[in-house]
């Protein structure tokens, strides 16, 4: 059907093929596995002729020119990669199964307003906000992990060589959830660490080296954070999980956690005060505690076997404390392993 300026129908105005039959194509069920002929059925059922119209001057040739690919997304639903002008549609569910052609519609839907047109409701922000905020709050956990596992004085330097690379992953991670919540890369934040294993399989192997890099640093992201922070907080011949939390003389306190070499939220008995993370080294003395003293959050260090004592109250200098230990591994400059 073919419309003049004046939105007359031409072949009315001219009796052209008067015996032409009208044609209908059958729809295609939304729920059916996604197919190119299924998404675009889904497409204008649930969103319209406008919208229709739009994705079809997106991927004409006379168009912007890109296509819709399947592709096999862990995460995320859609990808956009405007190197080579193509969408990448999720085609199969981690446990969802195959995509459906509603599903594949809402993901198209979704991956054209989001990087085609910006738009981004209250809800898509809120989540955006959370999550990156949930990702920044994992980061810096596993950075305090990694730091434990650097100060912690033990007799090998496992520990020391998993802290600095719990500290690392999770710094990546921190970085992932800021600039998730500034919406940076469409909403999707940029991990350093997974750039580069992306661009070093880029390198190596093209789009596939690529995208498999990433699948790498998933599995690599894991294994140090799960298995770097067990090896860090766990404490030989002792329960890794407790409640309760056990001192020098092995009486257990009825409050607090324990949590391999962190004894969480409990009170110290016959002293004001309440300690919210005790660090122990592997003979169950603590190194490292923040506590409340006469109302005032402190952290405390203690180096064992010496009776110094020393105070630092400025933030600033206590930081710079904590980054010469790391950077010298408890040596002072005369040589003495403290």
């Amino acid at each position: 059907m073919l419309f003049d300026s004046s939105n007359t129908l031409i072949d009315d105005s001219v009796q052209e093929h008067s015996d032409a039959q009208q044609l209908n194509l059958p729809q295609i069920p939304l729920e059916n596995t996604a197919s190119s002929d299924g998404v675009i059925d889904a497409y204008a059922a649930m969103y319209g002729f406008e919208e229709l119209a739009k994705l079809i001057y997106l991927t004409s040739p006379k168009g912007l020119g890109y296509k819709v690919e399947p592709a096999t997304h862990w995460i995320e639903d859609w990808e956009v990669d405007h190197d080579e002008k193509t969408i990448y549609v999720d085609n199969a569910g981690v446990f969802s199964g195959p995509t459906t052609n509603q599903e594949a519609a809402e993901y198209l839907k979704d991956a054209i307003e989001r990087d085609f047109e910006g738009k981004e409701n209250f809800w898509d922000a809120a989540w955006r906000v959370t999550k990156g905020a949930g990702i920044t709050v994992l980061g810096t956990g596993e950075m305090i992990v990694g730091v434990i596992g650097i100060l912690v004085p033990e007799p090998t330097a496992a520990t020391k060589v998993a802290g600095a690379a719990v500290f690392v992953f999770g710094a990546s991670t921190a970085v992932e959830g800021v600039t998730q919540i500034f919406n940076v890369n469409n909403g999707k934040g940029v991990n350093p660490i997974e750039e580069g294993f992306a661009a070093v399989g880029d390198w190596v192997g093209g789009g596939d080296g690529e995208l498999w890099a990433r699948r790498a640093f998933v599995f690599t992201n894991i294994f140090v954070s799960l298995g770097g922070s067990y090896s860090i907080l766990k404490v030989p011949n002792t329960k890794f999980l407790m409640k309760g939390t056990v001192n020098a003389t092995g009486k257990v306190y009825k409050e607090g956690y324990t949590v391999g070499r962190l004894q969480l939220f409990y009170d110290i008995p016959n002293a004001g005060g309440k300690v919210f993370i005790n660090v122990l080294n592997n003979s169950g003395q603590w190194v490292i505690r923040f506590q409340t003293v006469s109302g005032k959050l402190v952290m405390n260090g203690r180096i064992i076997n010496t009776s110094f004592k020393h105070r630092i109250e400025n933030p600033l200098e206590m930081l710079k404390f904590i980054g010469k230990l790391c950077w010298h591994g408890f040596k002072v400059w005369n040589g003495k392993t403290k």
